[in-house]
């Protein structure tokens, strides 16, 4: 008899939906990161920029360029490297992705 398993990764917030996105997120000096459901995702950028408009931009913290975790997964999967559909991504794989994506030096 053959099994099939099937990981899902569900939106963080209501539990139903599959989420689409992992979002990143940052306050008080600590970074974040949730699974969201397209809509979901809408919704926080839409609450969290009446908090941006009204903001200052602050000081930099001193850590890598952004890139979005989905990009980094896509990029993974179409490597042939195995990646977690959620959570933490490994220290080598964003290392690998890192090498491979540097701005070109003048």
């Amino acid at each position: 008899m053959a099994k099939v398993s099937r990981l899902e990764v569900v939106d963080d917030i209501d539990h139903k939906q599959l989420a689409d996105e992992t979002v990143e997120f940052g306050l008080d000096g600590f970074d974040y990161e949730i699974d969201l459901s397209s809509a979901n995702a809408e919704i926080l950028r839409a609450d969290l920029n009446r908090w941006i408009e009204a903001a200052r931009p602050g000081k930099r913290r001193h850590r890598a360029r952004f890139v979005p975790r989905g990009d980094v997964r896509a990029w993974a999967r179409k490597k042939g490297y195995t990646v977690p559909a959620a959570g933490r991504l490994p220290k080598e794989l964003l290392e690998a992705y890192d090498k491979e994506h540097q701005p070109p030096t003048r």
